[in-house]
Formats: C-alpha cells, structure tokens, sequence
C-alpha cells in the first residue's frame, strides 16, 4: 500500500469519524426529544402510560446505537493509530533510500571527476601527437618531397622528354595537404575560443 493510498484511508477513516460524531449529535438530539416526550409524558401519565414505555424503549434503542457507535469509533481510532505506526516505518525507510541514493550520487561524481582526468590527459596525449605529427612527419614528407623533385630534375636533365608536371603535381599536392591542416586547425582554435 503507497503513502497516498494510506493517507487516503486515514482521511476516509476521519471522515466516517465524523460522519458518526454528527450522528451521534443527532442521536443526542433525539435523545432530548425523547426526553421532553417523557416530560409531557409524565405529565400525561394517567393518559397514555403505554405510550410511555414505547419511548422508554426507543430510547434504550438510541442508547444501543450510540454505544455500538463509540465501539466502531474506538476501532477506527485503532485502525489510525496502526495508519500512522505504518507511515512512520514508511518514513524511516524513504529516509534510507534517500540517503543510499546520496551516497550513488557522490559515487557518481566521484566517477565522473576521474572520468574527466582521463579525457584531460587523452587530449594532452593527442596534441603531443598532433604536434609530432606537424612537426616531424610533415617536415620529412617535405624532405622527401623536396628531393624527389632534385630527382626529377635531375631525370629530366638526363631524359629531356620527361615533363615537369610531375614535380609540380607533387609540389601541389604537398601544399594542397598543408592548407588542409591549417584549415583544421584554424577550425580547432575557433572551438576552442568560442564559448558553447
């Protein structure tokens, strides 16, 4: 059974509480009625003596009915008290749970913290990478480029039908490579500076 629904039945419990507090009012009412009837009854003896006694009867009546009513009313208080005994373990256990959940949370950003180191230095590791690559293996690759077209050069002074499109293809080829990473990078810096 939820909270809501066990509050739900400590209201409707309160609500038959009151609903048989009215009726015992109403009771309580018709008790005094009875109790004027008797008056006028008294006074009336000698003219309706078994008239007396009907009321006399319907009053005992009332009275059953209101102690049956105290009787349901106590069992209904019992039946809150054992509500509220069930909210209250109820209690104590949201109360656990809140506190492991808690505990996951900082768990979790403990995790997420270490996480965060790790990319750190994967990004420090991928720059040192970048920066090798810039640095030393495109320099070669240019050497290499370089002395590639001393090669054809000297290829076309020996063979004169060898065209020189070959060495500016390579050349173009290296410079189209270097502009591709200066764009990359430029778009990098711009990530970087510009807040998200």
């Amino acid at each position: 059974m939820t909270m809501d629904e066990k509050l739900d039945l400590l209201l409707m419990n309160q609500q038959e509480m009151h609903g048989d507090i009215l009726e015992m009012g109403k009771d309580i009412a018709e008790l005094q009625k009875g109790q004027t009837e008797m008056r006028k009854d008294i006074a009336e003896l000698q003219k309706g003596q078994v008239e007396m006694r009907k009321d006399i009867t319907k009053m005992q009546n009332d009275i059953t009915e209101i102690k049956k009513d105290q009787v349901e009313m106590r069992k209904d208080i019992t039946k809150m008290q054992n509500d509220i005994t069930e909210i209250k373990k109820d209690q104590v256990e949201t109360r656990r749970d809140i506190t492991k959940l808690q505990k996951n949370q900082a768990e979790v950003c403990r995790n997420v913290f270490a996480l965060q180191e790790t990319t750190d230095k994967m990004q420090s590791s991928i720059s040192g990478l970048k920066m090798m690559l810039e640095n030393e293996t495109n320099f070669n690759i240019q050497l290499l480029a370089e002395n590639h077209g001393n090669l054809i050069d000297k290829l076309n002074q020996a063979i004169p039908a060898v065209n020189r499109n070959l060495v500016m293809e390579v050349q173009f080829t290296s410079l189209r490579m270097r502009i591709e990473k200066l764009e990359k990078d430029v778009i990098g810096l711009k990530k970087e500076t510009i807040p998200a």
